[in-house]
């Protein structure tokens, strides 16, 4: 578990992406880089981290903590530990990752942004996404 304090940086923007962040408590914004301009919100129970944790890339956004906030850390060395051990709770962990961004996906608005896309499509990753939670 790590602690930081209001105003603080979670991450910021080109650190390198080694660990997923489970928000135990408060919540943090997320801003593009060093624009100030937020673009989300991670809250308590909720995760950040993701795509860098998955793709070996530094952070593209960066997080800066509202408040006081507490988080537990992931780190990607332990996963694929865990995924060669246990590749059964490996399936699960990835399969929560990739509806959890699928669900911030549809909360950014960036799905719905694009005219090709119909009401249909969206709906559709909604279902699915529901269907994952059981």
């Amino acid at each position: 578990m790590r602690s930081i304090g209001g105003g603080a940086r979670l991450f910021s923007g080109h650190d390198p992406g080694d660990r997923l962040y489970l928000m135990l408590q408060g919540q943090v914004t997320i801003s593009s880089g060093s624009s100030p301009h937020v673009i989300g919100t991670v809250h308590t129970g909720e995760t950040c981290g993701e795509v860098s944790l998955l793709s070996a890339r530094h952070h593209s956004a960066t997080a800066t903590a509202v408040n006081d906030i507490e988080v537990a850390e992931l780190f990607r060395r332990d996963l694929e530990d865990l995924i060669r051990r246990r590749p059964d709770i490996g399936v699960i962990i990835y399969r929560n990752l990739a509806v959890g961004l699928g669900e911030k996906l549809l909360r950014s608005g960036e799905w719905n942004r694009d005219p090709e896309r119909s009401e249909a499509d969206s709906l559709t990753l909604t279902s699915q996404s529901a269907l994952h939670r059981t």
